[in-house]
């Protein structure tokens, strides 16, 4: 009976330890390579300015009323500038000097920011400029525009409200789905460009692609918006669902 209560005991220990330390774990980042955690009010942020180089960009929606951001690197030297700055949460790469040396020494450099946005959060504005990495985005909402560039990597968003809508992206796959904008433009140059509109935009809008795959789907019971559609060298798929 005894050997059982102590076996009980240490299940029991372990279990809570195990809680203890995910409630007191980052939301996303890891914790062994967290270098940075703050949050903020959403209440005197108006916009969202985003600048990085190699960085990865995760967005998540969360309740509360608090902006919370993460970031883990493995160079604690080489990690981007957070900071509020006239109604603006900036974020924006460190600057580094570009030597031969610099260079060399950034290729084994990992960094993850992790961005968590309360779903009661509306900017007026987010504008997001990636140089060289992934952004995986589960929603972007603003009252006037969303800005997303992008050089080579990955975006993939899986909800976006906004008036204005522009993706550019040089040479990575674009996934966007559940788009609702009044206008969009969305500019590939090599990669798939996926878009799936959650309704009809109410302008005129543009999809231009060079070389890779242009996907569009929209709601089967609306009519077909008016997009101009341009891609020179790749396949061209629209289709209602």
């Amino acid at each position: 009976m005894k050997s059982r209560a102590r076996l009980t005991k240490k299940v029991f220990l372990t279990v809570f330890a195990g809680l203890l330390f995910f409630c007191s774990s980052p939301l996303f980042a890891d914790s062994k390579n967290l270098v940075y955690s703050q949050v903020f009010g959403i209440e005197d942020i108006t916009e969202l300015k985003i600048s990085l180089d190699y960085e990865e960009l995760h967005i998540s929606q969360i309740y509360g009323d608090e902006i919370s951001i993460e970031i883990e690197s493995n160079n604690i030297n080489r990690i981007p500038l957070v900071e509020v700055k006239d109604g603006v949460l900036i974020v924006k790469a460190a600057k580094v000097r570009q030597t031969t040396k610099a260079l060399r020494m950034e290729k084994g450099n990992v960094c993850k920011v992790y961005l968590y946005i309360p779903q009661d959060f509306l900017p007026e504005s987010v504008e997001i400029t990636m140089l060289g990495a992934n952004l995986m985005a589960e929603v972007l909402r603003a009252t006037t525009s969303i800005l997303i560039s992008s050089n080579s990597g990955r975006i993939d968003l899986m909800s976006c409200i906004t008036e204005s809508l522009t993706v550019k992206n040089v040479s990575g796959n674009t996934t966007l789905q559940k788009i609702k904008a009044d206008y969009f433009d969305l500019r590939s140059t090599s990669g798939l460009l996926f878009a799936e509109l959650a309704q009809a935009p109410l302008a005129r809008c543009y999809i231009q692609n060079q070389t890779g795959k242009v996907q569009l789907y929209y709601p089967k019971d609306a009519e077909l918006p008016q997009i101009d559609i341009s891609n020179k060298g790749g396949q061209t798929e629209v289709n209602p669902f």
